[in-house]
């Protein structure tokens, strides 16, 4: 699988994903969750795959909308990866937000059908970021 099918196949899977989300498809998250699945929200919290479903149906985080870009994906036989960025709008805590995240995600293909394997959110700086000169790192 070259580059470009491997984007399009990511997108493909993060599209059915996101609408299952928005959508409180549960049902559809667990087929389409690994049961090794490790989920990092752009918070840091970690999550396996039932600490994620439960976090889902309590409604304790409830998404709203969410698009994703996809920039680049690479893929082997049995797995595809791809980075990219989201926004989202999500109630979680009693409050409502929009979030912009750099997003990582690996697919695995497990028995003829592809699964999340992995999935990392890194919040995106909106505002008075930290700058680092080049030469400060050693």
């Amino acid at each position: 699988m070259n580059a470009d099918e491997a984007l399009r196949l990511a997108a493909s899977l993060e599209e059915r994903r996101i609408d299952a989300l928005v959508q409180g498809d549960w049902a559809e998250i667990e087929r389409l969750y690994s049961d090794d699945l490790t989920y990092v929200h752009s918070i840091g919290l970690r999550e396996t795959k039932e600490q994620h479903l439960t976090l889902l149906r309590s409604g304790a985080l409830v998404y709203h909308r969410i698009s994703i870009q996809l920039d680049s994906a690479v893929a082997s036989a049995a797995t595809v990866w791809a980075t990219g960025s989201t926004t989202s709008e999500l109630t979680g805590g009693g409050t409502t937000r929009q979030l912009t995240s750099f997003v990582s995600v690996l697919w695995q293909n497990d028995d003829a059908r592809w699964r999340l394997r992995a999935f990392q959110a890194t919040a995106a700086v909106t505002a008075n970021p930290i700058t680092i000169e080049e030469s400060e790192i050693a």
